[in-house]
């Protein structure tokens, strides 16, 4: 069996191959890790559905129906979006104190702002500067709480703009690293126990969704799937869009099938790279911001 430290330089070296031949098929091994990855997640959020009430059909489909309850949906309105971005803020700032040890310098000033009307009424889609995120919410009525948290984490601590702030500028132009750290962040703040039932199901359904991008297009290059089933591998696991309506996503899927594999690689590396004691995640994180997810020095955790 391959041990961690192999995996992890092994997808590492994947994602170098996929950035460089975007248009190529996903390596088979790649695509096991996926395919784990994806069991995995979907066991956590059967057992979190169905203490929800929600045993029956497709994981999907039960998440359809969660949103569907109405719990932490805002309203389509200026009052429901500002609403959406004060509690994105909130819980970054409640796990500021945590995340806070586990690197090797202050965490960067990040917030969320409200995007402007102006904007918002263009068209314009989520953007980051140096500090802040400002999210499209112009259909913040789909997006429920749940699924917001993660988008939070995500973008900015201990997302891309922590990144920023503390990655080597030879780290963070890495294929693959800027979505794949931002990723592995999401998974973090669970693993730290940051989050409750609700946003806990929301950063499994986003880490599904990033899997199943590379689950379809595997699929459609090696696997003889129509974009229908493509697109049922979406709504099957996925349950409804969270950024792009799934044709669009099958369509990016169809057109570069490695489009999203760099991601994937360096996530999944950094995930089975991180030690199991917290208290080792600082040295791993000061190595893998320095260093890269790929490096001797950010496996040195794996073999203490």
């Amino acid at each position: 069996m391959i041990g961690r430290r192999e995996m992890m330089t092994g997808l590492v070296g994947l994602a170098l191959v996929h950035e460089a031949r975007a248009a190529a098929p996903i390596e088979t091994r790649l695509a096991m890790s996926v395919a784990r990855a994806i069991a995995w997640a979907e066991r956590e959020l059967d057992r979190l559905l169905a203490r929800q009430g929600l045993r029956d059909g497709s994981v999907g489909a039960r998440l359809v129906a969660l949103r569907a309850r109405g719990t932490g949906v805002y309203p389509r309105s200026e009052p429901g979006r500002a609403a959406a971005v004060a509690d994105m803020n909130a819980a970054v700032a409640r796990a500021r104190p945590v995340l806070a040890p586990l690197f090797p310098r202050p965490l960067p000033a990040a917030h969320i702002r409200l995007m402007p009307v102006a904007e918002r009424e263009a068209g314009k889609r989520g953007y980051r500067d140096e500090a802040s995120y400002v999210p499209d919410l112009g259909d913040v009525d789909a997006r429920p709480r749940w699924t917001l948290t993660t988008v939070a984490h995500h973008e900015t601590v201990p997302g891309h703009l922590l990144l920023a702030a503390m990655g080597t500028p030879a780290v963070a132009t890495m294929p693959g690293v800027s979505e794949g750290w931002s990723i592995y962040a999401e998974t973090l703040v669970g693993r730290l126990g940051l989050l409750g039932a609700l946003d806990r199901i929301g950063m499994l359904q986003s880490l599904l969704f990033r899997l199943v991008r590379v689950e379809a297009a595997h699929g459609l290059a090696r696997g003889g799937w129509s974009r229908a089933r493509a697109h049922a591998a979406f709504a099957d696991r996925v349950g409804f869009a969270l950024f792009f309506p799934f044709d669009d996503e099958v369509e990016k899927a169809a057109a570069t099938p490695a489009r999203y594999a760099a991601d994937a690689a360096v996530a999944l590396a950094l995930i089975e790279g991180a030690p199991r004691s917290r208290d080792r995640l600082l040295a791993y994180h000061r190595d893998v911001l320095a260093s890269g997810p790929g490096s001797a020095a950010a496996r040195r955790p794996l073999e203490r």
